[in-house]
């Protein structure tokens, strides 16, 4: 498993009220859907604002502010935006265009 992933899928970070052991990975689970819902370029509204699938990603994985804060799943985050770039054929074109974004 890629480490970024497997680091959400821990039993220790996953502990919660509802779950004490972290072993239904409750936390690891709302982080996926948020990492689909907001990053996925198949995923439904895809098309719409960074705005507003960050939005709906929070509403539709139920993930507090502080738990979209948090470095592991900021990292997880990170490496699956790279991983899709990476595993397309428009890939390099995306980045050169978010690095000359980043230089505005």
């Amino acid at each position: 498993m890629v480490k970024e992933f497997a680091d959400l899928w821990t039993n220790e970070r996953n502990a919660c009220k509802e779950d004490p052991e972290g072993n239904q990975k409750l936390r690891g689970f709302r982080e996926l859907v948020y990492i689909y819902m907001a990053i996925d370029w198949g995923a439904p509204g895809s098309k719409d604002t960074p705005a507003n699938r960050h939005k709906y990603a929070m509403e539709a994985s139920g993930l507090t502010e502080e738990e979209y804060n948090d470095p592991v799943f900021r990292a997880a985050c990170n490496k699956y935006r790279e991983l899709q770039d990476a595993s397309s054929t428009v890939g390099p074109m995306i980045q050169m265009f978010r690095n000359k974004l980043h230089e505005i």
